[in-house]
């Protein structure tokens, strides 16, 4: 399809195959064909992938099994005062949480050492992360300690993240949550010392001779 020029009685033309606009001579005024070169213009639009918040690889049954058994033994989940939901994992050996890192995205940090401790590492996540891996692994937890607190961290988030509900009503809710899941860690840690002091009196007993 041609344009009139405003400057010359000529039609213009442009041959999109050859990347060039053509003025045609017509019989008005002897005009040379002449052609201009433009560059190619690509109306591609370039496609950024969002980051996502679901797992770097397939995973298998296998993984979740095994991130739920590890979860159990050396994790924690808490809620800190500005209500975000975090997940924690610290090991001596690095390698298992950099397999975790690898399945569940994350971070992994240096934590110093405390008194005659050896220095550990620490994998976490937060909020979103959070739900994708307890959905995750939560058909393979065991004890019913962790599941309840499972349970309600993905509530949580829900609540959170439920912009439906009234903001004060939504407050209260993670409030109680917050309080909820702070009492079950406490209770949780108060049985680890328990089931510690018993071991180590098992161990002073049978070291013990004659006893």
């Amino acid at each position: 399809m041609g344009i009139r020029s405003r400057v010359w009685p000529a039609e213009w033309k442009v041959d999109y195959p050859n990347e060039r606009i053509v003025a045609i001579q017509t019989p008005d005024i002897p005009l040379p064909e002449t052609e201009i070169k433009i560059p190619s213009i690509s109306f591609e639009e370039e496609i950024v992938e969002p980051q996502s918040t679901t797992q770097n690889q397939i995973c298998t049954d296998v993984d979740y099994a095994w991130a739920a058994g590890f979860f159990e033994g050396e994790g924690c989940i808490s809620i800190t005062k500005d209500y975000t939901l975090h997940v924690r994992v610290s090991q001596v050996d690095r390698e298992p949480l950099d397999r975790l890192k690898t399945l569940f995205h994350g971070n992994i940090r240096n934590k110093c050492a405390l008194e005659n401790r050896k220095r550990c590492h620490e994998w976490s996540i937060c909020n979103a992360l959070v739900v994708d891996f307890l959905l995750a692994i939560q058909k393979f937890v065991v004890r019913t300690r962790v599941t309840e607190r499972i349970r309600l961290a993905i509530e949580f988030q829900h609540i959170k993240t439920d912009r439906t509900s009234p903001r004060q009503e939504r407050r209260n809710q993670m409030e109680a949550a917050y309080s909820t899941l702070k009492q079950l860690n406490k209770a949780g840690r108060v049985d680890r010392i328990s089931t510690g002091i018993v071991e180590k009196q098992q161990k002073a007993e049978a070291a013990t001779p004659g006893a």
